[in-house]
């Protein structure tokens, strides 16, 4: 008996060592269906590199700039789409939202010219009132890279910094529901 209990708790702990610690997005059962979310976007939307390269995860100690993201993109048109839950989906045409309800989610996927596969998905969820309150109460998650993995999670400043100016649409930017393809302007 202490034989098999022996077994059994160096079997967990070595599930434990070996596990992931990089959870991907098949792993998030409320984000990993958003393509089937209503998509806000009328199919893929181009936008400027600049714009394109905003929503990435922070960038570990000791990366060289540019982002690996940015790298996989480089020379190539950028693309966006974007969808949104069934709590959101309602609310993205008005003009003002003062607060998305509790569960509304937004999906952003960046595309890049030539490639079905994301690049990248950035998520904002939003969470009960006063979870995040520099933040609208929105929790950010980023994920990159083949397989999407998660690369940040949670109040994070390179989102809540461009985010939060939105006072009107509670932290979203909309401007490729109602303007034209911003990356063809001069």
């Amino acid at each position: 008996m202490k034989t098999r209990l022996a077994a059994a708790a160096s079997l967990a702990v070595c599930a434990v060592l070996w596990a992931d610690p990089h959870p991907r997005l098949a792993d998030f059962k409320e984000l990993r269906d958003y393509s089937s979310w209503q998509e806000v976007t009328n199919g893929p939307h181009k936008v400027l590199p600049k714009t394109w390269s905003l929503c990435m995860a922070p960038a570990p100690p000791g990366w060289e700039l540019p982002h690996p993201g940015a790298v996989e993109a480089q020379g190539k048109d950028r693309y966006i789409r974007v969808f949104a839950s069934s709590h959101a989906a309602p609310l993205m045409r008005d003009s003002r939202v003062e607060s998305y309800p509790e569960g509304s989610v937004v999906a952003k996927v960046k595309l890049a010219e030539g490639s079905s596969e994301p690049a990248a998905v950035a998520f904002m969820v939003k969470r009960e009132p006063g979870s995040n309150p520099e933040g609208r109460d929105w929790e950010y998650l980023l994920f990159e890279g083949k397989p999407l993995t998660l690369r940040a999670r949670g109040a994070l400043s390179t989102c809540q910094g461009c985010h939060g100016e939105q006072a009107y649409t509670d932290g979203l930017y909309r401007s490729y529901l109602f303007e034209g393809n911003v990356a063809s302007k001069p």
